[in-house]
């Protein structure tokens, strides 16, 4: 964990430093009141310049993380917070080749880089896979194209409506 933030309102964290390549924001969210389907939480992941990198909310209570894939450098986070209390926790994610053998200590299967995402080209047969299912895109395409002409006729019936 690189750094913890909660809170129960809208606030701007302190500036965090990121040396990997992504970082991980964790957050929990609970309601503060009765009902937990009111609590709302906005986290606007901003750079250095003050410039905005990506979002990521959470409507309901629940607990969530997203991987943000601009590092390295130095962050912030606005948290707009609505009927909710939180804790939003900062991962640094970094790779082997920065010298900690792809494990941060966590319980959360270790780090995040490119390189785990690699496919042994050993793993993949050389004959043709069965088919695992799923709707083609002949299919696909025709039910794009019915949804398409169904609403085109219901725009025309509005149209020869008296």
């Amino acid at each position: 964990m690189l750094d913890e933030f909660t809170g129960s309102g809208n606030q701007q964290t302190e500036t965090f430093d990121i040396t990997g390549e992504s970082f991980r924001v964790t957050f929990d969210v609970t309601s503060s009141t009765d009902n937990n389907e009111d609590a709302f939480l906005g986290i606007i992941v901003n750079d250095e310049n003050e410039d905005p990198i990506t979002t990521i909310s959470q409507s309901g209570a629940g607990s969530d993380s997203s991987i943000v894939n601009e590092a390295p450098g130095t962050f912030f986070l606005d948290v707009v917070a609505s009927s909710a209390d939180y804790t939003i926790t900062v991962e640094d994610c970094t790779s082997a080749a920065n010298g900690n053998n792809g494990d941060d200590g966590d319980d959360n299967g270790g780090n995040v880089s490119d390189d785990d995402n690699d496919v042994d080209d050993d793993t993949i047969p050389d004959k043709d896979l069965p088919d695992t299912g799923g709707a083609g895109a002949g299919v696909l395409g025709g039910a794009g194209l019915i949804v398409l002409f169904a609403v085109f006729l219901v725009r025309i019936s509005k149209f020869q409506s008296p």
